[in-house]
Order: C-alpha cells, then sequence, then structure tokens
C-alpha cells in the first residue's frame, strides 16, 4: 500500500513536469535542422504529461519561429508524421505469507542398545495466509510529431491554401504555448 501512495504522489508531483515550449530537454521540447537554404526538419517531443494536439501546436509553433529566424515570411508543409512513444512500468511483486502448523504425535517401542524399534502416529493440521502484492503495469503514451517544411518570402499566394503566414500562426499559438 506504502508503494502504491508513493507512485500515486511521484505521478502528481510530475503531471507538473508536462512538456513546456523549450528547446529539447529531460522533459521533451523541439529541435530543427536545416536540409536546404530554405527547407527545414523540425520536431517536437513530448512526455507523458502533455496532449498529442499540444505537440502538433508546439512543432508548428517552432515552424513559425525557424521561418521568421531564418529570413522568410510563409512555409508549406512537404512532409509530417505523428505518433505516439509507448513505453510501460511494472512495479516489482511482493509476498508476505504467513503460516502455523499444530498437531499431537504419539510413539511406542524399546530401545536396544543404539538403536530404536517402535512405531509412531502424528496427526497435524498447517494453516497459511499468503498476500501478494505489486505488480501493476502503467502504460505511458508519450506523443511525437515532426514534420518537414519549405519557406518562402513575400506574400502567400492563393493557390497554396495550405501555406502558413509564419507572423499569424505564432499570434495564435503563443497564446497557448503558455
Amino acid at each position: 500500500m506504502l508503494k502504491l501512495i508513493l507512485i500515486l504522489v511521484l505521478t502528481l508531483e510530475l503531471a507538473g513536469c508536462a512538456t513546456g515550449y523549450q528547446r529539447q530537454g529531460w522533459t521533451g521540447g523541439y529541435s530543427d535542422s536545416q536540409l536546404q537554404q530554405d527547407v527545414f526538419r523540425v520536431s517536437f517531443k513530448g512526455n507523458a504529461f502533455v496532449s498529442r494536439e499540444k505537440v502538433q501546436d508546439y512543432m508548428l509553433l517552432r515552424c513559425a519561429e525557424l521561418t521568421i529566424e531564418k529570413g522568410f515570411d510563409y512555409f508549406i508543409i512537404v512532409d509530417e508524421d505523428n505518433y505516439s512513444q509507448i513505453s510501460s512500468y511494472t512495479t516489482p511483486t511482493t509476498v508476505n505469507a504467513q503460516s502455523s502448523t499444530y498437531g499431537t504425535g504419539t510413539y511406542s517401542g524399546n530401545i536396544y542398545g543404539n538403536s530404536v524399534q517402535g512405531t509412531g502416529t502424528y496427526s497435524g493440521q498447517t494453516h497459511g495466509t499468503a498476500i501478494v502484492s505489486g505488480g501493476q503495469t502503467y502504460h505511458f503514451s508519450k506523443p511525437r510529431s515532426s514534420c518537414v517544411i519549405k519557406c518562402f518570402k513575400g506574400s502567400k499566394p492563393q493557390e497554396l491554401p495550405n501555406a502558413y503566414v509564419a507572423y499569424e500562426l505564432i499570434k495564435y499559438l503563443k497564446v497557448k504555448a503558455k
């Protein structure tokens, strides 16, 4: 029972450790790399305390910031991958057992030198209890999102409806990132 309480307290403390919008660190975050002058790969890794939607928003926010940092105005997503890394932890199993035995016995016989000859009877009972604890398995889902973007300068053309204007995207997603 003490282990279960300890796990619950630890889980509640870690809930405050949900991945925030940050560079890749211990609790997750974004990373990016330049593939060509106007092409970049952006990834965001969340921990078990952040939603898949938030991870996708953080990835898009990083795409928009990177677009502006590199001197561009808008971008399109060329390739995208969203998935979750599943992991699990099983607590150790312990067994506490107690038993007691009681009974009666009789013996009759003769002793001849160094030997004993005779008959005996024994009647008894053994009772016991065992308590098994632990062995619970906890599953964790860690959302991941990555994409390859191509950046452009100038105004977003009408023929690219799936393009993101970096400044607009930052305006909407920065509020959610707090």
